[in-house]
């Protein structure tokens, strides 16, 4: 099967392929946000809060494609996605479908790395230049 995506290693920003790099996710980090997040709600759920108030909700968990050699983090609080698995537009709606059922996925940037994977240049990036992906 041709490979329309490929990820962009966010440490060398070249292309990752197949055996040597994967998309991720720091869980650990992820387990914070979401703690932070449910603080935050708590402390605001009556919505009344000013726009500093609104500021301080916790920034999501990036994702992020690394070649193995050029990932700064620790394996162990990872949640990987081989490159080999998101070669296509089905494989990154298939993985769609899967994170959805995580409850920690709206701790994540993973709506906002769908919409970048449109754009060429961007972490999951078309494979061929000005190839533009069709919505889900």
């Amino acid at each position: 099967m041709p490979r329309e995506l490929v990820l962009i290693c966010r440490g060398c920003g070249r292309k990752v392929w197949d055996d040597i790099g994967y998309l991720w996710v720091d869980t650990a980090r992820v387990a914070d946000v979401g703690q932070a997040q449910r603080a935050w709600e708590a402390e605001y759920r009556d919505g009344l809060m000013d726009m500093l108030d609104f500021l301080k909700y916790p920034e999501k968990v990036r994702w992020q494609a690394h070649h193995l050699a050029c990932d700064p983090a620790s394996e162990d609080s990872h949640y990987r996605l081989e490159a080999r698995r998101l070669r296509t537009r089905a494989d990154l709606l298939g993985w769609t479908a899967h994170l959805m059922g995580k409850n920690w996925l709206d701790c994540t940037d993973w709506s906002e790395l769908l919409q970048e994977s449109r754009q060429v240049g961007k972490q999951i990036t078309p494979a061929r230049p000005g190839a533009a992906l069709t919505p889900f």
